[in-house]
């Protein structure tokens, strides 16, 4: 099992490698997902051709008789789990997306090692058994043995039990609540958990919520007309009850709008015609040569705010 777990990494590694496939945050998981895949499927294929061996059977007949009916078996176990992995790539999140992809074929990769090794080294081992069984692991084995013939005796009670669980399941499926709170996955005594809580009464929320506006080649986020819609978007975020602390390049605008039309009331004004916005985007270049709010060439602008916790 050893061997096989190994030799399905190196493939699987190297074929990530020659497929031009980064190993992302979820990389790690693949050596569990092939150990679990290929140590179980050795398993109950060593015990089937034990078997057929200590019946009589030739080497090459127990390995035939071993992946004709363990082969299947297994092969069904291992490709519904690769489908479980696959129904990954409809998750919104990349990361999860490529795992799925990734892990569905690692758990194929496995199944077919296994079957190509396995049954080599089968056909090839002049010793009849390989597996050195104890007598905890004979005891137990009859004893499951004799629990699934009584079971096979209630074929109907087995089925309704099934559709009565799955029922149960579905239901209990539909109330799951996802929308997990940050400071429900922090305990109360820690430090951490009462500056959250400072964050999330004092500093208007403890999350950040960011909004990146990028300008079509050609064109720049100060023209006249493009400042007035980041304008709008400005105010319509501010309105918002959820949001405090808004801040964008138009709080720069404003303030020199003010500065040179001191009579106006409102609490945010930005130049209205070219001139005045070139007059101070030209100030803004001279007095603030690093901004996170905005890049040098006003291709970029970011507006940043804070919210509150509501969850996933």
């Amino acid at each position: 099992p050893i061997t096989l777990v190994f030799v399905s990494l190196l493939i699987f590694l190297g074929g990530m490698a020659f497929l031009h496939r980064p190993l992302g945050i979820m990389a790690n998981l693949f050596p569990v997902v092939i150990l679990i895949v290929g140590i179980s499927d050795v398993i109950h294929m060593t015990f089937k051709y034990d078997k057929e061996r200590l019946e009589g059977a030739t080497a090459k007949n127990a390995t035939y008789i071993t992946i004709k009916e363990i082969g299947w078996t297994t092969f069904i176990t291992s490709f519904t789990t690769a489908i479980g992995f696959f129904v990954l790539f409809i998750s919104p999140m990349e990361a999860l997306r490529n795992f799925g992809l990734e892990a569905g074929f690692a758990v194929m990769l496995a199944f077919f090692l296994t079957v190509f090794l396995a049954s080599s080294f089968f056909s090839e081992s002049k010793k009849v058994t390989q597996f050195s069984k104890n007598n905890y692991f004979n005891k137990y084995s009859r004893i499951i043995f004799e629990k699934i013939k009584f079971l096979l005796n209630y074929p109907k009670s087995i089925i309704g039990f099934f559709v009565v669980v799955l029922i149960v399941s579905i239901f209990g499926i539909l109330e799951i609540n996802t929308n997990n709170l940050r400071l429900s996955n922090i305990p109360n005594n820690s430090e951490l958990h009462k500056n959250y809580t400072f964050f999330e009464k004092n500093a208007g929320g403890s999350r950040n919520f960011e909004l990146i506006l990028k300008a079509k080649e050609g064109h720049y986020l100060n023209e006249p007309e493009l400042l007035k819609s980041i304008f709008e978007t400005h105010q319509y975020l501010d309105s918002l009850p959820y949001l405090t602390a808004v801040k964008s390049p138009i709080i720069y605008y404003s303030y020199l709008n003010k500065i040179y039309s001191p009579k106006s009331k409102k609490k945010l004004s930005i130049p209205e015609n070219k001139k005045d916005i070139l007059k101070y985007t030209s100030m803004l270049a001279s007095i603030n040569t690093s901004n996170y709010l905005f890049n040098k060439d006003h291709t970029i602008y970011k507006i940043s705010t804070r919210m509150k916790d509501f969850g996933r």
